[in-house]
């Protein structure tokens, strides 16, 4: 039951529902603008300090080892969410995504890869790195002030949703290299690259 509501009850779920607590209060509304943007860059502060330790310990350590131990400090967070959301308490509540998300930073590289299987449930095959068929969301965006139209409460991945219901989104499609760095590992091969291929160095391609 407690792996259930642990499962349930997530990262995402947490985040939301201490916004909704926040917006619910009767906080004066510069002082609630701002602890929402506080929740939300909490929410991703634990990604840019803690992602390469995550790759790290999935690179030296047994996937099932990592997991297992980032569970158990995932419950022990929800046990201190929930202590906050009894207590009414904004202070521990913004403790608590800090620390969820610290937990989804240091998990997010061990998650396991894919299998394929038939309508029988008969494994046909593994692919430890998948390769994706489409672009990847990640780069630099361009807006015009027409977007705060479709900024609601901060939340800008609804707002690209609906601007791309409307046709107001674009995109440039990259053709050339690219290679995320968010794991120790991917650190470590983007080094090797640079000592052999280098196949980011367009600069000197044009000057060869």
């Amino acid at each position: 039951m407690v792996t259930q509501f642990q499962g349930a009850f997530n990262d995402n779920a947490l985040k939301f529902l201490v916004i909704y607590l926040i917006v619910a209060r009767d906080f004066p509304s510069g002082i609630r603008d701002q602890l929402v943007l506080l929740v939300g860059a909490l929410f991703a502060l634990p990604y840019i300090l803690f992602s390469l330790a995550g790759g790290y310990l999935a690179d030296r350590y047994s996937k099932r080892s990592v997991t297992i131990g980032t569970k158990i400090f995932e419950i022990g967070v929800m046990i201190f969410a929930l202590a906050s959301l009894a207590a009414g308490n904004v202070v521990m509540e913004c403790a608590a995504v800090f620390l969820i998300s610290t937990q989804g930073a240091l998990f997010g590289p061990s998650k396991y890869g894919l299998l394929q299987s038939d309508e029988r449930g008969r494994v046909q095959g593994f692919s430890q790195k998948p390769k994706l068929g489409d672009y990847v969301n990640g780069g630099f965006m361009v807006m015009s002030p027409g977007v705060f139209d479709y900024v609601d409460d901060g939340m800008i991945e609804d707002a690209l949703i609906r601007m791309a219901a409307d046709h107001q989104l674009s995109v440039y499609r990259h053709g050339g290299f690219w290679k995320a760095m968010d794991t120790y590992q991917e650190m470590e091969e983007l080094n090797r690259l640079w000592e052999s291929e280098r196949p980011w160095a367009m600069w000197e391609k044009h000057t060869s």
